[in-house]
C-alpha cells in the first residue's frame, strides 16, 4: 500500500501548481537535512549533508577527497578492524533495505570563491541516492531491480559524474591504513552496485537554486526508484526552482546556536596520509 506522506510529497513536488518564491539566498546543509529529514526520515536513511562540509568525496583535492569517501563508508556501513571485531554503526546495519539519501557538496578547495558553483570545489550541492536490490518505493512500486542502483545527479553541471573511486568504495569495499598504523576493513555499502548517473539535464540556471534542486532529485528518486522523471525537463530556467523555494523555504535555515555539530568520521588533518582504500596492496 502506498504510504500517504510519501504520496503527498509526489503530488506536491511533480510538478509546479502554486506560488513562486524569488529570492536568491541559499540552501544550508542544517535546511536541507532538517526538510528531509521531515519529509522522508521514515522511508529513508538521511545522511548529515554538512557530513561533506569539510571532507567531500567530490574535492578537486585528492587527500580530501580520499578522506570523504572514507567518511562516507563509515557512515553507511561501519567498519572491521582487522582481526578484531566489527564496529557496526552505519546506518545500513541499523535499518537494511532502505535507501539511502547523500547530498553532496563540492567543498570549497579549488574554487574561485566559497560560491563558486560552476568549479569543481566549489560551494555546490549534488544529490546522490542509493537503493537496495528488489525495491519497492513508498510510492507501491516495484522497481525490479535486482541489483543495489546508486543514482548520482548534478543539476548544474550536466557532464559530472560520480568519481570512479567513491563508485569502487560503496560498491566492493576496501582496506584501509590509518595513520596510526591500524587497518580497517571498510565493507561494501552497494554490494555490485548499478551506477547511474544521470546527465545532460537541464535544470538548474545561475548559481543559488543548487539546494532547491538536489533535494527535489534526492526525493523523486527515493519516491519513484528511478530517473524517468529527469525527462521532464528539456530546458533550463529559474520557474521550477522558485516553485520548490516556495514549497520548502526552510532549506536556508541555519543551525540554532548550540546545537551539536554533525557526527563526522575526522575534521582533523591526519597525522600522515591515508592510503587509498581501494587501491592494491603494495607488497614489501
Amino acid at each position: 500500500m502506498p504510504d500517504a506522506l510519501a504520496t503527498a510529497l509526489h503530488q506536491k513536488i511533480r510538478r509546479p501548481t502554486g506560488e513562486r518564491r524569488r529570492t536568491n539566498d541559499w540552501a544550508t546543509g542544517y535546511g536541507i537535512g532538517r526538510t528531509l529529514t521531515q519529509q522522508l526520515g521514515h522511508v529513508a536513511h538521511i545522511i548529515d549533508p554538512d557530513l561533506s562540509s569539510v571532507f567531500s568525496p567530490l574535492s578537486a583535492d585528492a587527500n580530501n577527497a580520499l578522506e570523504g569517501r572514507v567518511n562516507y563508508s563509515k557512515e553507511l556501513s561501519g567498519y572491521q578492524i582487522q582481526g578484531g571485531v566489527a564496529v557496526n554503526n552505519g546506518v545500513l546495519n541499523q535499518q537494511p533495505g532502505r535507501p539511502v539519501v547523500m547530498i553532496l557538496n563540492t567543498t570549497a578547495v579549488k574554487a574561485r570563491s566559497g560560491r563558486d558553483a560552476s568549479a569543481t570545489g566549489g560551494s555546490h550541492w549534488v544529490a546522490c541516492v542509493g537503493i537496495p536490490a528488489n525495491y519497492v518505493t513508498p510510492l507501491d512500486i516495484a522497481v525490479n531491480n535486482v541489483r543495489p542502483r546508486v543514482f548520482f545527479i548534478d543539476p548544474l553541471n550536466a557532464n559530472r559524474t560520480l568519481p570512479q573511486a567513491f563508485k569502487t568504495l560503496l560498491s566492493t569495499g576496501g582496506q584501509l591504513v590509518t595513520p596510526t598504523h591500524s587497518t580497517h576493513l571498510l565493507r561494501p555499502s552497494f554490494p555490485n552496485a548499478e551506477f547511474i548517473d544521470l546527465v545532460d539535464i537541464p535544470q538548474q540556471e545561475g548559481g543559488c537554486d543548487c539546494g532547491w534542486w538536489a533535494v527535489y532529485n534526492a526525493m523523486m528518486l527515493v519516491l519513484t526508484g528511478s530517473g524517468a522523471y529527469t525527462a521532464a525537463f528539456v530546458e533550463r530556467g529559474r520557474d521550477f526552482a522558485c516553485y520548490l523555494r516556495a514549497v520548502f523555504p526552510q532549506l536556508t535555515e541555519d543551525a540554532p546556536i548550540g546545537l551539536d555539530a554533525p557526527v563526522v568520521v575526522s575534521k582533523k588533518k591526519p597525522s600522515a596520509p591515508l592510503k587509498d582504500p581501494t587501491a592494491p596492496p603494495v607488497k614489501d
